[in-house]
């Protein structure tokens, strides 16, 4: 069994950066809360590193969300049977304490900085700051624009998918693999896959999982329809599942995953995932819609291609932003809050 599943709780996407923060847990499994504030490179995700190795350990299996904008970096680890949560708490999450002190500890690390040495830098921090504004906002742009011309793929790919017949073989499928449990099932939506500086990033190989079903198109089939009824049929029958959103379009679902079952529906080739036989009730004759089509395809990657370059330009200006800080960070001070907060850590996980 892996120790640890990966998401990202939050997306680059075709409506700007989508979060998902509120998923990661619901206010009824969570028994503490340690929400981190301060500026770049005062150590957030190094503590929230250290702290999931610790919870591990420990002998706790737990969730791991990376930052879409550097997946290097984390916003969050998550351990589930001990209900303890420590995430940035930062924008453009901005977590806040619902009970201080009772069930959510606030830690602010940006009380190690050298505030007067920073004031001398405004004005590079703001020109820095309007730089990575230009850049997300070009990539936004451009995922916008791949999003246009996924949908003229779909209006195109209309004629020839007898869509209804598809929904109705992914839910026969599903019916013999989730059986009834009485209970009501509850979703969260994340994404375990996101547009990044380094290209399209996919955590879907983290997942536990024992049977998989794929849903074999080619690009541009609208599948969403398949994968909501897929999901509606497995809180019908009172599983909870993760709806696993797709990075351009966040409302629409790309795959189902339900752990309790280690059952997953994917919309993409993974692992051993066994095709659903989908593509028999997509029949394109037409070879203009081909020509069309393809010509799409390649627009779309090209616009993607484009956008992921200005994340990297905006993640090359952070890294400049963070090292400012970095250079007026008082981090011995820092380590005695972090070695405050492990030795309350043990106390919160074994409560």
């Amino acid at each position: 069994m892996p120790n640890k599943h990966r998401y990202f709780p939050g997306g680059n996407t075709a409506q700007g950066f989508v979060s998902m923060f509120d998923q990661i847990v619901r206010p009824d499994e969570r028994r503490r809360t340690v929400i981190l504030k301060g500026g770049p490179g005062v150590g957030k995700s190094t503590l929230i590193r250290r702290i999931g190795a610790y919870m591990e350990e420990y002998g706790f299996f737990t969730e791991w969300f990376h930052c879409a904008s550097d997946a290097k970096s984390l916003d969050a680890v998550f351990a589930p049977q001990a209900g303890v949560l420590i995430a940035d708490g930062t924008a453009p999450h901005c977590l806040e304490p619902a009970l201080p002190g009772a069930a959510d500890t606030l830690i602010n690390l940006g009380v190690c900085l050298n505030e007067a040495e920073l004031t001398k830098q405004r004005a590079a921090l703001e020109a820095l700051a309007e730089k990575s504004r230009a850049c997300y906002a070009k990539a936004t742009r451009y995922l916008a624009a791949a999003a246009s011309i996924r949908a003229d793929s779909r209006a195109e790919w209309a004629g020839f998918f007898k869509q209804e017949k598809a929904v109705r073989e992914c839910v026969t499928a599903f019916s013999a693999l989730v059986p009834e449990t009485g209970k009501t099932g509850r979703v969260r939506r994340l994404f375990a896959e996101a547009y990044t500086p380094d290209g399209k990033l996919s955590f879907l190989d983290t997942l536990e999982v024992e049977t998989a079903r794929q849903i074999s198109t080619p690009q541009g089939v609208p599948t969403s329809a398949c994968t909501e009824a897929v999901l509606a049929l497995v809180v019908a029958r009172g599983w909870e599942a993760v709806a696993l959103c797709d990075p351009l379009e966040p409302a629409c679902i790309s795959h189902v995953y339900v752990p309790e079952l280690k059952l997953l529906l994917c919309s993409e080739p993974c692992g051993a995932a066994v095709p659903l036989g989908i593509e028999a009730f997509i029949k394109l004759s037409d070879a203009s819609a081909q020509l069309a089509l393809t010509k799409n395809e390649t627009l779309t990657e090209q616009l993607i291609s484009m956008a992921v370059e200005a994340l990297n330009s905006a993640r090359a200006i952070h890294q400049k932003t963070e090292q400012i800080y970095i250079e007026h960070m008082d981090f011995h001070k820092a380590d005695a809050i972090a070695d405050e907060l492990f030795y309350n850590l043990k106390d919160w996980l074994t409560a």
